[in-house]
């Protein structure tokens, strides 16, 4: 496992927090997560979802590239090649991720309501 992670320029111990996600007990049975698990990559597309749990993010937009960025509660940004390299995964997967998760309403948006 790897004990740091670099995101925006800055490495975070990871050994020196703990997290505590409250997670629904129905979360399987939620329909979002049944349409997504059909869905190409859907299991990839649920553990992105997870993690978001665990990164505390709190709202996703797109930027004028066409590029998602996350917004977490501790004031953090993350970009999609963060993403990828927090997640592992290739950026074409990363972004095709993001945009189901978007779609479904998983990550509110900053701009919620505002044409994107």
């Amino acid at each position: 496992m790897q004990d740091s992670v670099e995101m925006a320029g800055k490495e975070r111990n990871m050994k020196d927090e703990e997290y505590c996600v409250r997670f629904p007990l129905d979360f399987f049975d939620d329909a979002r997560v049944k349409v997504i698990e059909a869905m190409p990559s859907g299991d990839t597309i649920i553990c992105l979802w997870i993690r978001f749990l665990f990164l505390r993010v709190r709202a996703m937009d797109m930027n004028a590239d066409g590029d998602y960025l996350l917004r977490c509660e501790d004031g953090r940004t993350l970009t999609e090649e963060e993403l990828c390299r927090i997640t592992h995964n290739p950026p074409q997967a990363t972004h095709y991720a993001l945009s189901v998760l978007d779609r479904f309403g998983v990550v509110p948006s900053e701009t919620e309501g505002a044409a994107r």
